[in-house]
């Protein structure tokens, strides 16, 4: 396939929300215990305000899928082919992939994936990093931005729902990015771990120490959901969809 890069001005009537300015969103212990076991259900339950109705509305298609992970394989197999099994089945059930357009490690294993199963691959990436992260240039859809706000913001308006796969400090920012800004109310997306070889437990124990030391505060639990396969990944996903677009997601890109 050819090089379809772009930039993100010729892209700005595919986005959601109104073209943004200004500051972004929010954007190894060895010993692993599964992540269900660290995690309390006020921290991580996914809920949502139940409609008066007599047919309550369902929940918003998931289109697309924010995949933040590293650009190195790691050290377990386990993580390159949790990335593989994800890619193939976002795919399978015409799920898009958004990330971040680099073709090395967990990414290029998911990007590659979703390609080889006819989906769609959507790679944003900033241009000092194309040639560090070896650019995908066999995506669907590759945007090239001047920097990391806007990759970020990018992402996010291009997302109905964010997994996180095991990965470095980037995955990480990432991840708490989200998290802090759903913590806030300022989107309703849903968010996964894909808790690949039990990758993600230390984060997870870190998180309910937080909450033990109050430094997580009732009203301000920090909600997502752990998953240790692609197909509990998914699932969780829909799970957590919100029931419509609230004012709150097209609020945060302006903060961008």
């Amino acid at each position: 396939m050819g090089d379809r890069r772009s930039s993100a001005n010729d892209r700005q009537g595919g986005k959601r929300g109104a073209a943004p300015a200004g500051v972004p969103p929010p954007h190894r212990s060895n010993k692993t215990q599964p992540a269900q076991a660290q995690v309390r259900p006020e921290v991580h339950a996914q809920a949502h305000p139940q409609a008066h109705l007599d047919k309550p509305p369902r929940p918003r298609p998931v289109r697309s899928i924010c995949v933040y992970c590293g650009s190195s394989p790691g050290r377990s197999p386990a993580y390159a082919e949790a990335a593989r099994s994800l890619g193939r089945l976002m795919a399978e059930n015409d799920i898009g992939l958004v990330y971040g357009g680099g073709g090395l490690g967990l990414m290029g294993e998911v990007a590659r994936a979703v390609l080889a199963g006819g989906g769609r691959v959507t790679g944003i990436i900033p241009e000092f990093l194309t040639e560090k992260e070896h650019m995908l240039r066999e995506v669907t859809d590759l945007v090239v931005v001047a920097d990391m706000h806007e990759r970020k913001r990018l992402m996010f308006d291009r997302s109905d729902a964010f997994v996180a796969l095991p990965g470095g400090i980037g995955t990480l920012e990432e991840l708490v990015e989200q998290l802090t800004w759903a913590q806030l109310g300022r989107h309703s997306k849903p968010i996964v771990l894909f808790n690949a070889a039990g990758f993600w437990a230390p984060f997870v124990a870190l998180l309910e120490h937080l909450r033990a030391e109050a430094f997580i505060r009732a009203g301000m639990e920090v909600r997502f959901s752990a998953a240790d396969s692609a197909e509990a990944v998914l699932v969780a996903v829909h799970a957590g969809a919100p029931l419509a677009r609230p004012a709150a997601d097209g609020a945060l890109t302006e903060k961008f």
